[in-house]
């Protein structure tokens, strides 16, 4: 999984996008422990990150998780159940 992560950041750097919507909502197998301290600051600080998930599906704390480790080591990524939401929160210039 961090393999397919890390090609996605990369062509997102080459395109110059600093923002992407993970839809985690069909996961079912929640990443490990140290795959999620890896996941949280897998992109530059800068960069807005947020995933989506269902929050009756068993990964749904473990993307939480994803997002506590992330905001504590300063990157801008957020776990939203609704997609709406996660998309006006990308498009947010703030």
């Amino acid at each position: 999984m961090l393999e397919a992560i890390n090609e996605v950041r990369q062509i997102l750097e080459k395109r110059g996008i600093n923002k992407i919507l993970a839809d985690t909502t069909d996961l079912d197998i929640a990443p490990g422990t140290m795959d999620i301290y890896k996941l949280s600051s897998t992109f530059p600080p800068g960069f807005r990150h947020a995933i989506l998930v269902n929050d009756f599906q068993a990964t749904a704390k473990d993307m939480r998780f994803v997002e506590d480790v992330g905001v504590k080591r300063g990157h801008n990524i957020r776990v939203f159940s609704d997609r709406e939401k996660a998309l006006q929160w990308l498009n947010d210039e703030r």
